[in-house]
């Protein structure tokens, strides 16, 4: 799983560091870098929004000391209406007071803006709360369109059909290729 990618523009890594985690993000972000030196040749991207995914400039600073190449990709969160980012359990709406929480974590439907990065063959999506100890370019090369972490047992809460029965997924490591 070494070597740098034939283009630059050819794989992204994206990720979402926020001002409230950037001792984690700034760790996860280094731990990648030292376990895999080709991730250096990959676009790096993190993604930011000024209402849900805030960063500062001192800390966007502090993160291209860490990495000189690291893109920062300031997006519109608009699309994350309530509707969106509702959770449902049992085929109903989670009651009031779990819902009122989300707004905090409406950073995690940014992801979904994976699928306009048009110019790249595949794109890898790192939830910056992990620490990197093995090369993960390599995921680049599997054969499959999209790649995800299954996880845990059978759950109602998230599915393609909400309240269906199926295996969970975990997207806090994904690989998308084109076409999607």
């Amino acid at each position: 799983m070494q070597g740098a990618p034939a283009a630059a523009a050819r794989w992204a890594i994206v990720s979402c560091i926020t001002d409230n985690f950037i001792g984690l993000g700034g760790t996860f972000l280094s731990s990648l870098l030292a376990a895999d030196p080709a991730a250096a040749g990959c676009d790096f991207l993190l993604l930011t929004c000024p209402r849900y995914a805030p960063l500062a400039e001192a800390n966007r600073a502090l993160l291209r000391r860490i990495h000189p190449g690291i893109r920062f990709w300031d997006v519109d969160g608009g699309f994350l209406s309530e509707e969106t980012v509702r959770r449902w359990r049992d085929g109903k709406v989670v009651k009031a007071g779990i819902d009122a929480a989300l707004p905090g974590k409406r950073s995690v439907f940014l992801k979904l803006l994976l699928l306009t990065l048009e110019r790249h063959e595949a794109v890898m999506w790192l939830d910056s709360d992990l620490l990197v100890r093995r090369p993960l370019t390599g995921l680049f090369r599997l054969p499959a369109r999209l790649a995800m972490v299954p996880a845990g047992r059978p759950v109602l809460d998230f599915g393609v059909e909400y309240g269906s029965r199926g295996p969970p997924f975990n997207s806090g490591v994904m690989v998308v290729k084109r076409p999607y």
